[in-house]
């Protein structure tokens, strides 16, 4: 499944509610096992409630390994240097989070993000 941020949320991806539609769109595609492409091209401003409620909240059911596998970010640096998940790696690297440790908690797990 492949997700254009821009056709489906805008230019301007800031609310927890644009963030829930994305996640409502990749979440039971990844819970299945199936890769999904998020494509940030057209993007101009990103902020970090739209990135927790896209994303962070996936860590309830999948783990950082499946999310390498199944998740490909396209174009992550297209929403500006100030994007706060700036830890996205380019797609040839596969890589969902660059720096995932930054996001852990104190006991070591990802809740932070949720």
């Amino acid at each position: 499944m492949r997700c254009d941020i821009k056709d489906l949320i805008g230019e301007n991806c800031i609310t927890l509610d644009n963030g829930q539609r994305v996640y409502d769109q990749i979440h039971p595609e990844l819970v299945a096992g199936r890769p999904v492409e998020v494509d940030f091209r057209g993007v101009s401003v990103c902020a970090s409630p739209f990135f927790n409620a896209a994303f962070g909240r996936l860590l309830k059911d999948l783990t950082i390994e499946e999310l390498n596998r199944l998740l490909k970010v396209h174009n992550p640096y297209s929403c500006g240097e100030g994007c706060p998940y700036s830890g996205f790696r380019s797609n040839e690297e596969n890589r969902w989070l660059k720096r995932t440790e930054l996001y852990r908690d104190h006991e070591g797990a990802y809740s932070s993000l949720i």
